[in-house]
């Protein structure tokens, strides 16, 4: 008999035209600064970085990036805070910010784990990425870098592989949310899936003439079994994604164990009938602080020009804070779900947005799984953490738009994708209130710098008899260039004082200083106005990969504000 070895080869050439064999991964051969060498633009590599006295240790690679890449993502998956860096054509002489040295192209400046750096359309040629430790001497830890480049960005890091199932042993029932067709995102392979209301599944998976039977469970450790015929099988993990699910296949050693290594992640889409519309009253409740939605009434946003139907089993309100997010929960199904109503964010915007974690006031993160998957005018990502899973999901005509965020516990994600799903279908577009905002705000701004200043004092007395005075200032200018760029460039000074002590019977006191601790900033990328909720925003999309938002408004004496700090309008400078 065959070994499941040669049956998962045989299917893996059955996907050549959609699946890239993994590459070999570059090992760097020290925990010191080096320059390691070339990683394949389709590659892995990894190491140790262990902090040294006398400066920033690194490793260094080249990528030969080919021309006519649409996208180019570099993940860095690390046990502790290190950080990534970009430059086309040479190396990397300083990680600092720009304006003090600073050479590179792309870096990370945050602390979450992975690091996702993305460059649409990069430049062809040689690029150098530095994977860099900052941190105090003799900490660090390991990483593992991974280079995907092509219009279509591959999965990331995969988790670890169940232990065998038991059929038939699962623990928690689950909704029969895989059960359906599915055909292989790119690739000739469909997927046949039934799932009975305990959660067990059964099926088929056939293609090139080769048809393989399907065995699983969802429970709440997942949704995991076996694919198998008559000369062997692997086993898999399926995951409910928006366009359908994501099987993550694995090999068998010779003890019947999942291989981790052997770990293949395939994209497949639903088939058939797109997601079922929820049913509708006819009722629609306008969006305002406040509002509350039942099952099958019609959340609608004039101003953004977006609405949609709460499904059956599930209720809706808006939260009373700014930017009337939408929250949907339900007294039976997990989970909840959190929606925005927009106006003219773009999809490659909503993608941006979507790809970076998600940390809660609890120090619970939601990290993606892999890229933003674009599907006609819907983008999707699929998020996952230690406690839970996460499912999201944005649509938009190009105006108006809407983004969905659905959070639960481990096992819940078919909800969730359902949840969303049906929300999703259910979208409408129409004519925005915003846009005529959105147009006078980008008239107003387009070509001049956005400028703000504050000064505050104080002093006083206390009861020991110290009293004195402190002072902080804040500046900060945003300049938006015509042609859709901007430069962003900020400082703080603050905590200067000085202080008298007296004490009682002496005739004389003592008089001290305090010192001044100033802090500065800069940002560069793109910029957009956007309506989100009922707000004009400034959207700020850096080079470094991440993404701000500031609210426009006007105070009381009909001066314009910038998140509540009241703005001049200037030439603009950094153009």
């Amino acid at each position: 008999m065959r070994s499941a070895t040669y049956v998962f080869l045989i299917l893996l050439a059955t996907l050549a035209h959609a699946l890239a064999q993994a590459p070999a991964t570059v090992v760097a051969p020290t925990t010191g600064s080096a320059v390691v060498g070339a990683l394949a633009s389709d590659g892995t590599a990894q190491g140790t970085l262990v902090a040294e006295a006398g400066g920033v240790v690194f490793h260094t690679y080249w990528v030969e990036v080919p021309a006519g890449v649409a996208r180019w993502t570099l993940t860095l998956d690390a046990e502790t805070d290190l950080d990534l860096a970009l430059k086309f054509g040479s190396e990397i002489g300083s990680y600092d910010d720009r304006d003090r040295g600073g050479d590179w192209d792309f870096r990370d400046w945050e602390t979450l784990n992975p690091t996702v750096i993305v460059v649409e359309a990069p430049r062809a040629g040689r690029w150098y990425v530095d994977v860099f430790n900052a941190l105090q001497v003799g900490t660090g830890g390991s990483y593992r870098l991974t280079s995907t480049a092509g219009a279509t960005v591959g999965p990331a890091p995969v988790p670890p592989p169940p232990a065998p199932p038991v059929f038939g042993g699962g623990t928690t029932p689950a909704a029969t949310g895989f059960a359906g067709s599915y055909r292989l995102i790119g690739g000739d392979v469909v997927l046949e899936l039934r799932q009975d209301a305990a959660g067990k599944l059964a099926g088929t998976l056939s293609g090139s003439g080769v048809t393989m039977t399907v065995e699983g469970i969802t429970d709440a450790d997942g949704t995991y079994g076996i694919i198998y015929d008559d000369e062997g099988g692997m086993y898999f993990m399926a995951e409910a994604a928006a366009a359908g699910l994501r099987l993550t296949l694995y090999d068998a050693d010779a003890n019947g164990d999942p291989v981790e290594s052997s770990a293949r992640a395939l994209d497949f889409e639903r088939v058939g009938a797109p997601p079922e519309v929820p049913p509708e009253s006819g009722a629609a409740v306008d969006l305002r602080a406040g509002a509350q939605a039942a099952a099958g009434e019609r959340l609608r946003n004039a101003y953004a020009g977006a609405s949609l139907v709460v499904p059956p089993g599930w209720q809706g309100w808006v939260a009373d804070e700014p930017l009337l997010p939408v929250y949907v929960a339900s007294q039976t199904q997990p989970g909840m779900a959190v929606v925005l109503t927009t106006h003219g964010v773009s999809l490659a915007q909503f993608g941006r947005v979507l790809s970076e974690a998600i940390e809660f006031e609890d120090g619970s993160v939601l990290r993606p799984v892999g890229s933003p998957q674009v599907q006609g005018d819907q983008v999707s990502v699929r998020y996952a953490a230690a406690g839970g899973v996460g499912v999201g999901l944005a649509r938009t005509d190009g105006g108006p738009g809407v983004i969905m965020l659905y959070m639960g516990g481990p096992g819940q994600e078919s909800v969730g994708a359902s949840l969303i799903g049906a929300m999703a279908a259910s979208v409408r577009f129409e004519a925005a209130a915003a846009a005529a905002d959105l147009q006078r705000a980008q008239g107003d701004w387009s070509g001049y710098r956005m400028w703000t200043y504050h000064y505050g004092s104080g002093g006083g007395a206390g009861d020991s008899g110290i009293g004195g005075r402190w002072s902080g200032e804040f500046e900060a200018h945003w300049d938006l260039c015509a042609d859709g760029r901007y430069r962003h460039d900020g400082r703080t000074e603050q905590g200067s004082f000085a202080a008298t002590a007296a004490t009682t019977g002496l005739a004389s006191g003592a008089q001290f200083f305090g010192g001044v601790d100033t802090d500065a900033w800069s940002g560069r990328g793109t910029w957009s106005f956007a309506a989100i909720g009922d707000r004009v925003a400034l959207l700020l999309f850096d080079e470094a990969g991440s993404w701000s938002y500031y609210e426009l408004g006007r105070a009381s004496d009909g001066s314009v504000t910038l998140d509540g700090m009241p703005l001049e309008r200037r030439a603009v400078g950094g153009c």
